[in-house]
């Protein structure tokens, strides 16, 4: 609207979006024990990869869950986003 947004709705947006950040802590955690020595940069891309695409497969499933209240909808969901964050990973090994 060009006005410039009050403090309560950048709370509100900042509260809502939280679960994005969230998402973010495992992988994160993954490269940080990378540059930290703990494990090569190479491992710690690798495991950071992989749990971001189980977190989309994990996160479908409970959208799925919490959309159908039903098993097979739930393992739908989860596998479709499996197979989107497979594809996302796969685009990049080809694009680079």
């Amino acid at each position: 609207t060009g006005a410039v947004p009050r403090w309560s709705d950048v709370r509100s947006v900042a509260i809502s979006e939280w679960p994005l950040v969230e998402a973010g802590f495992v992988p994160d955690l993954l490269l940080a024990l990378a540059w930290a020595g703990v494990y090569s940069r190479d491992t710690g891309a690798e495991l950071a990869m992989i749990a971001a695409v189980l977190q989309l497969a994990a996160w479908g499933f409970v959208a799925g869950w919490r959309t159908h209240h039903r098993l097979v909808p739930a393992v739908v969901a989860g596998a479709v986003d499996f197979a989107f964050g497979l594809a996302v990973v796969g685009l990049e090994i080809v694009v680079h």
